[in-house]
């Protein structure tokens, strides 16, 4: 049986919700094969950063499939992480890391271990758009990625990793011009993936 990590992550500055962890806590797995462990991560560098490898060794994870929020009309494969942390606001600690490297011994960058490509037109078979993305930015969404990424290779754990980011929800850009996609579809492009998985 494989295990599934699914990650989102709680709101953050403006927002009430997020788009991540409301599909994360939605999902209901109906395949046998599979145990799915869901968690609601904090958007905090330094609590990412000493969650990660306890969650790791804790749950054993085959898979780690982590969600994270962005604007736009797409949902977005991310193909790599930076080890840098660059934020334009405060984390919900109100902490604001400036051109900080997130491991000094860390690669410059990790890259997905996660079929990418077989995602996209997974989900794009679908009528759902999606796109790969050759950058999850330098906030909470790319510290936790390449964090994942960083552990399962000084640990040598075989887990697969990857990171996809979700537009905003409809209820998310009311009184905006803003682009949005309901639940459903990512529903929809989340049991897509796992297929693949």
């Amino acid at each position: 049986m494989k295990r599934i990590l699914l990650t989102g992550f709680e709101p953050f500055h403006e927002y009430k919700i997020n788009s991540s962890w409301s599909l994360v806590d939605s999902f209901e797995n109906t395949m046998s094969d599979l145990e799915c462990i869901k968690l609601r991560l904090p958007v905090e560098f330094k609590a990412v950063s000493n969650l990660v490898p306890e969650i790791l060794k804790q749950y054993q994870p085959d898979i780690v499939l982590a969600f994270g929020q962005c604007t736009g009309d797409s949902i977005r494969i991310e193909r790599v992480a930076l080890n840098l942390d660059d934020a334009r606001i405060a984390d919900n600690s109100g902490y604001t890391p400036i051109d900080k490297p997130i491991h000094d011994d860390g690669k410059n960058a990790y890259f997905s271990t996660l079929p990418i490509k077989c995602i996209q037109q997974a989900i794009a078979d679908k009528n759902i758009p999606a796109i790969i993305s050759n950058s999850a930015g330098t906030y909470v969404c790319n510290h936790l990625f390449y964090e994942l990424l960083y552990w399962c290779d000084k640990l040598s754990l075989p887990t697969k990793i990857g990171f996809v980011h979700l537009p905003h929800l409809p209820e998310q850009v009311i009184g905006t011009q803003n682009p949005s996609m309901s639940l459903q579809q990512m529903q929809i492009a989340l049991h897509e993936i796992i297929k693949i998985l």
